[in-house]
């Protein structure tokens, strides 16, 4: 299946967000003395099961989306149970992987904890900036004189 052009539009803002909040990350631990090699990799590590696991979840909105417009009502009547079904198999096949990968991050290749875990909240992070940055735009817009 091809990412629509909106899943790689979002796609590449959490990117964007996720990096520069782990680059923050990554100064906050030179810093604190704490900065090397294993936290520069957990951090880049991170970041990428993140955005992976955003670009995972936008191509499962898509394809329920197009099942749903191809017409699939008529052989599952009740539609969005389907739907929720599909998500929550999406959601639990892509934690598990991720708590694997993640198992694989700190038990084989030893990298930071702390750094592998904190990006993964960066993305919710960055679509509530994002939010609120569109909040603003939009009051912004309706208070001018045209």
């Amino acid at each position: 299946m091809k990412p629509q052009e909106a899943v790689v539009k979002e796609t590449g803002h959490i990117a964007i967000g996720t990096l520069i909040l782990t680059a923050v990350m990554l100064i906050v631990f030179a810093v604190i003395g704490r900065f090397g090699l294993n936290v520069l990799f957990g951090g880049l590590y991170g970041s990428a099961l993140a955005v992976a696991n955003f670009f995972f979840l936008g191509l499962t909105v898509q394809r329920i989306a197009e099942s749903a417009q191809t017409g699939s009502e008529e052989v599952y009547p009740d539609a969005v149970k389907l739907a929720k079904l599909k998500m929550r198999q999406s959601y639990l096949l892509r934690m598990l992987l991720g708590a694997g990968l993640l198992i694989v991050a700190l038990a084989v290749l030893k990298l930071n904890w702390i750094a592998c875990v904190c990006p993964l909240i960066f993305p919710r992070i960055t679509i509530s900036v994002m939010n609120a940055i569109h909040r603003v735009r939009s009051v912004k817009g309706s208070g001018e004189i045209k």
